[in-house]
């Protein structure tokens, strides 16, 4: 947030679960971006960094539903959103488009993945155009649409402690794995 500053708005997406055939998905893997910022490892949620407003993290998330979480698991729901991941607010995913309009009034800078889904550039290009065509009656439309890539992962270089902890431990692991994969290989084996 102090990257992007207080007259900016960071927007951050997930993406749908990719369904395998008729009612079976794929295992879901939250994107990197989303993950990192804010924990989120659910399908179809939405982040807002706004810096300058009162509610500066915001949520959208799949509200829960009983019986969906019977086949797919337990969902966080809006309140798990506020209580488990820190946001100041959460609203469910299907009122993104609605709330997206006022969170973006006013602010001269969206900072998103520009390019990396269709359907968040039609929305984020849609609210744009319709924050343009209020300006007479007191809306104000961003000036700029910036790459979030140029501020996000030049912060994702730097590692805390625990970052690094994890990372060696990866890599010891992986090391382990190397030397025990040479151990049993044997002239003429495949893999």
């Amino acid at each position: 947030m102090e990257r992007i500053g207080p007259r900016a708005v960071a927007l951050i997406h997930g993406t749908r679960a990719a369904r395998r055939n008729s009612d079976v998905e794929h295992p879901y893997r939250a994107p990197a971006d989303l993950l990192y910022l804010t924990g989120m490892t659910e399908p179809e949620s939405f982040a807002v960094l706004a810096p300058g407003r009162p509610e500066r993290f915001t949520m959208f998330v799949r509200p829960r539903d009983p019986e969906r979480e019977t086949w797919n698991g337990r969902r966080l729901g809006v309140e798990g959103a506020v209580s488990r991941l820190g946001a100041q607010r959460a609203h469910p995913i299907e009122e993104l488009r609605d709330r997206l309009l006022d969170l973006l009034d006013g602010v001269e800078e969206v900072h998103y993945l520009a390019g990396d889904e269709r359907e968040v550039d039609e929305l984020v290009l849609g609210i744009v155009a319709e924050l343009r065509t209020g300006e007479r009656r007191g809306r104000r439309a961003p000036l700029r649409l910036c790459d979030l890539r140029a501020t996000l992962h030049e912060l994702r270089l730097v590692k805390d402690q625990a970052g690094l902890a994890a990372l060696r431990r990866a890599v010891a692991i992986t090391a382990e794995a190397h030397v025990a994969a040479m151990g049993a290989a044997r002239p003429g084996m495949h893999e």
